[in-house]
């Protein structure tokens, strides 16, 4: 019951949450020194949510973010978070640059304020990234695999059925967060990104008011 309960009360957050500034969208290969990368990606949402009330504009999402190359293996990038907050993250590459292999681990930390709830929403995802160039980097399938961690503040108290209210965990609501997907022309000036992910709740606090759902996350983009 309090999921359910949980999750009609925040069908537009829970949409919001499902994919805005949250798609991988990039290979385990580090964007180069001094370079500014941009990528523009727009994708759909498939979740119980969905089967619930129906198809709505919400659960179409947009992905804005930039990458900037520090060194041969290290980037930072910034994107858009939920549409109104950013998402700042860091990822390293461990193999050298010039091998075809390529393997990243990917950390960051985001945060913005729904304006349809008000409540403040706080991330921290850890991500391992692969990737292989193939043609000379004309093909690159990559996967992601990590663990995203949500504090939702400002959301109300949760209660039982007799009313008495929940206290929080302080975990926050963690899912696993599997990617997999394909860069086209990825070792060129502009490369197109196909990509389907796949969120599992692994974590709820019962504290915050708000349970998430199985996520099935379609994108589609273009990194320039």
């Amino acid at each position: 019951m309090r999921a359910s309960a949980s999750l009609a009360a925040g069908s537009v957050l829970l949409a919001l949450l499902s994919g805005c500034g949250l798609g991988l969208m990039q290979t385990a290969r580090t964007t180069p020194p001094g370079e500014l990368d941009a990528n523009v990606a727009a994708g759909y949402v498939y979740n119980q949510m969905i089967e619930e009330r129906g198809h709505a504009l919400t659960n179409f999402q947009l992905q804005l973010g930039l990458r900037y190359g520090v060194c041969e293996q290290l980037d930072l990038g910034a994107s858009l978070f939920m549409g109104v907050g950013a998402l700042l993250d860091a990822k390293y590459n461990f193999l050298p640059a010039d091998l075809p292999l390529a393997a990243a681990l990917q950390a960051g930390f985001g945060a913005a304020r729904d304006i349809g709830s008000g409540a403040t929403v706080l991330h921290l995802p850890l991500r391992a990234v692969v990737s292989y160039d193939f043609l000379s980097g004309w093909l690159i399938p990559y996967a992601g695999l990590g663990l995203g961690l949500f504090w939702i503040l400002g959301y109300g108290g949760e209660a039982h059925a007799d009313g008495e209210l929940v206290g929080r965990t302080g975990s926050g609501d963690g899912l696993i967060m599997l990617s997999a997907g394909l860069a086209l022309f990825g070792g060129t000036a502009c490369a197109l990104y196909v990509e389907y992910s796949w969120w599992r709740p692994v974590l709820d606090d019962p504290g915050d008011r708000f349970a998430f759902a199985d996520n099935h996350i379609f994108m589609a983009g273009v990194r320039f």
